[in-house]
């Protein structure tokens, strides 16, 4: 039943509601996924898996769907109006996320995969909400999950890991060995597509840590050398 100030919930219920489902995303966004980051880590991953990042985008598109109709039901005019406003503002954003969802599934597009895109071949560099950035041998290129399932894509059958060493030391003064040891993880973790076929392996070494690397070309290598140079680590490529 309508109530008397024309909705359909009261606006206590309204509050609840909105709290409960804040409170919902909180928790998610603070203590289960992190919980699940730390389990990427602890298989051997350094990047976000596929099924991780499909269930990212649900969970924040049923959080979204619920706070929309929860405020339809408490002003249903003004929320219609609003909800008109926000579909018309960013529907192809929802539809290249939901198509990003079922690419993601159906071709296992990961982060350091080389694929080919009609006549140009690339890296996967980053799995986004819209789209990939593609990185090339002088770009990168961002494409959305509409073209891109417009588009002829394959994997590259050349897609073999050779493995690299590098010795790192921070130019920082006093920085412990354990600390550089986290900073150069967290570096990792932010470049997935070094994984390749080899797990990182860290060793504490003359001062210094030696890490063992599997890279699919130079590029690779490259912009992460170039990265750590960026956060203060003195890089030398060994082999």
């Amino acid at each position: 039943m309508v109530n008397g100030i024309g909705g359909y919930i009261t606006g206590f219920e309204f509050i609840l509601l909105y709290a409960l489902i804040i409170g919902l995303w909180i928790v998610y966004n603070y203590v289960i996924r992190r919980s699940l980051m730390k389990m990427v880590k602890r298989r051997g991953g350094i990047g976000f898996d596929f099924s991780f990042l499909i269930l990212e985008r649900l969970v924040a598109i049923v959080i979204l769907f619920l706070l929309v109709a929860i405020f339809i039901l408490y002003k249903p005019v003004l929320g219609g109006v609003i909800t008109v406003v926000l579909y018309g503002i960013g529907f192809r954003s929802m539809v290249d996320i939901i198509r990003g969802i079922q690419l993601i599934s159906e071709m296992g597009l990961e982060v350091g995969k080389t694929i080919f895109i009609d006549d140009t071949i690339g890296i996967i560099h980053k799995l986004a909400w819209t789209g990939i950035f593609l990185s090339t041998s002088d770009k990168v290129e961002f494409i959305t999950y509409t073209k891109l399932a417009k588009q002829r894509v394959g994997f590259h059958v050349a897609d073999i890991s050779v493995v690299k060493y590098l010795f790192v030391k921070s130019s920082i003064e006093n920085l412990s060995l354990t600390k550089q040891e986290e900073l150069l993880k967290n570096q990792l973790f932010a470049h997935p597509m070094l994984s390749g076929q080899h797990k990182p392996l860290i060793l504490q070494k003359d001062g210094g840590l030696q890490i063992q690397l599997g890279v699919k070309n130079r590029s690779q290598l490259k912009s992460f050398v170039n990265q750590l140079e960026k956060v203060n680590f003195d890089v030398t490529i060994i082999d």
